[in-house]
């Protein structure tokens, strides 16, 4: 909240080094989330014998791998800094936490995603 302060009243760090925590996370998750989708897709092409259907979730994993892609590319050549980056960043993870919690809101015909087993039956036999 003080740092906030400092940088609307115009007393903060320079314009280059305003928050390199942010940078490196989204460095780190966009690095993450890609292997997240060649590891899920690779798994999906052993199971079904195709690496991509565009069921709902796969598709919202994608436009997030493309939101981090373009925030991290803006980032780092259109110079987007401080609480612009910030932002679109915190956009961002409101769009992580949709996809990937946001399978219970899809029909069950709608997404191969749903793994409806109760365990209990198992542990009997």
């Amino acid at each position: 909240l003080l740092l906030g302060r400092r940088l609307l009243a115009g007393r903060g760090t320079p314009a280059g080094a305003r928050d390199p925590a942010l940078a490196f996370s989204l460095s780190l998750g966009f690095v993450l989330h890609s292997a997240m989708m060649a590891t899920g897709s690779i798994y999906k092409f052993l199971l079904f014998g195709t690496a991509w259907s565009f069921d709902p979730i796969e598709t919202l994993g994608l436009v997030a791998w493309l939101a981090y892609g373009t925030l991290l590319h803006l980032h780092l050549f259109a110079g987007w800094e401080g609480r612009r980056l910030a932002g679109w960043s915190l956009g961002l993870f409101v769009l992580l936490v949709v996809s990937y919690r946001g399978i219970v809101y899809f029909p069950a015909w709608a997404t191969y995603h749903v793994f409806d087993m109760d365990l209990r039956l198992h542990l009997i036999e």
